[in-house]
């Protein structure tokens, strides 16, 4: 028989005898303080399986929401797109219809113009984002070539001068160049500002207008 005295002894006897614990702690706790230590770890197990979840949608919705930035930036440059011109100092006509601009490189491929571009830039520039035709300050017909990105990068400024190159090429009209987007990147930072046309490459006689848009809060 076990006999206890003091409050050591009791302690002493919960420590080494674990049915006699089992019965004090069932004799003393509700049921519901009995099940808690194994309800909180399946409340555990759960959310970090819910977590886990909520992890991976999100891994999937990154390269989405970069698209819907990009979606939205081009939308607000399309909407603005007189207001564009009209920040260069030229007169929006219309913008052209990509239709307008496959034919433009039909015609330029009838005449054999376009045997060295490779199938890449042919894309590029049917694929430009816009392309406007406008009136100078003397009142003669011009275009604009515009990329746009929600940030902007050195490969938009060499794709609307390139796209710009052809245009002028093809049909002999001048063409002013314009990157928009909400930011730009650190490596065009330095070199295009929303002031008059700069420089982007004097070895090339080439300038880019920077446009910054209005960011349009898409989703994060």
């Amino acid at each position: 028989m076990v006999i206890i005295n003091t409050t050591d002894d009791l302690l002493r006897l919960l420590d080494e005898n674990e049915e006699f614990r089992t019965a004090v702690r069932n004799k003393i706790l509700t049921e519901e303080l009995i099940k808690l230590p194994a309800e909180f770890e399946k409340f555990t197990k759960d959310t970090q399986k819910n977590f886990d979840r909520v992890d991976r949608r999100l891994n999937g919705l990154g390269g989405n929401v970069g698209a819907l930035k990009g979606h939205f930036a081009g939308q607000k440059a399309r909407e603005d797109a007189d207001y564009i011109a009209a920040e260069m100092g030229l007169a929006w006509i219309h913008s052209l219809k990509k239709v307008e601009v496959l034919r433009i490189w039909q015609a330029a491929e009838r005449n054999g113009m376009t045997d060295e571009i490779s199938r890449e830039n042919r894309r590029s520039f049917l694929d430009a984002d816009i392309i406007m035709d406008v009136l100078d300050q003397n009142g003669n017909n011009a275009y604009v070539a515009v990329e746009i990105s929600y940030t902007a990068h050195s490969e938009d400024t060499e794709r609307v001068i390139r796209n710009a190159g052809y245009l002028t090429r093809f049909t002999g009209i001048p063409t002013y160049t314009v990157v928009a987007g909400v930011f730009k990147d650190g490596e065009i930072d330095d070199v295009i500002t929303e002031e008059a046309p700069q420089a982007f490459d004097v070895t090339q006689d080439t300038s880019v207008f920077w446009l910054q848009l209005a960011d349009m809060k898409s989703p994060e």
